[in-house]
């Protein structure tokens, strides 16, 4: 299963990753990021349609359950 998620379109309007691998971490599902467009990593929240959906750490990313 191949996702695309926004980082947050109003600081990096230009910057996508493509993530891959959803597996349970604890009550959270781990995200592993394969790829992505300027090879830049930045360590922030993600974003889908404006709504928080991930927050990053280094080399992956976190679910936020609401």
């Amino acid at each position: 299963m191949l996702v695309n998620f926004d980082i947050n379109p109003k600081k990096h309007r230009n910057l996508n990753m493509n993530i891959v691998g959803l597996y349970p971490l604890g009550d959270r599902m781990k995200y592993d990021i394969i790829t992505y467009k300027n090879k830049i990593f930045v360590e922030n929240e993600l974003y889908k349609n404006n709504k928080l959906v991930l927050k990053c750490k280094k080399d992956y990313c976190f679910e936020v359950k609401k």
